[in-house]
């Protein structure tokens, strides 16, 4: 089970947009969601005392209808595996499961570790960071 961290907070603006241009959106569409996406700004408060305004520079809005969307197709692209009755994956908003059945030990680790070799060269390609500590294998 692999765990990304703050996967809706991380989203990378020009990599989704660059992703949008790619699976053919048309151009309008992009801007409103360049629109959406970015110029977002936040401060923090506690009592009385607020701190300064800062940009957001990465991410999408969580809680509304259009962040798990934007979040999907910024994702849609994630390595896949072979997919039969020996393999499994299986991907949930951010979170991924795979797995590899064999009577041979090496074999599944072998496979699964090309696999996750993909998956680091393609996190790393579109800056997303996989939680060591919550994921397990």
């Amino acid at each position: 089970m692999l765990d990304v961290v703050k996967a809706f907070d991380r989203v990378w603006h020009e990599g989704l947009i660059y992703k949008l241009i790619q699976q053919g959106l048309e151009r309008e569409m992009i801007q409103l969601i360049v629109s959406f996406i970015t110029n977002r700004t936040f401060a923090v408060s506690i009592g009385e005392d607020q701190s300064s305004i800062h940009t957001i520079n990465a991410g999408v809005p969580q809680g509304s209808i259009l962040g798990p969307i934007l979040y999907l197709l910024y994702v849609a692209e994630f390595p896949r595996m072979p997919i039969d009755k020996n393999h499994f994956l299986g991907c949930y908003a951010d979170d991924t499961a795979l797995a590899v059945k064999s009577a041979n030990a090496n074999y599944a680790v072998s496979k699964l570790q090309d696999f996750m070799t993909d998956v680091e060269a393609w996190c790393t390609k579109w800056r997303i960071l996989i939680n060591a500590q919550k994921s397990q294998l």
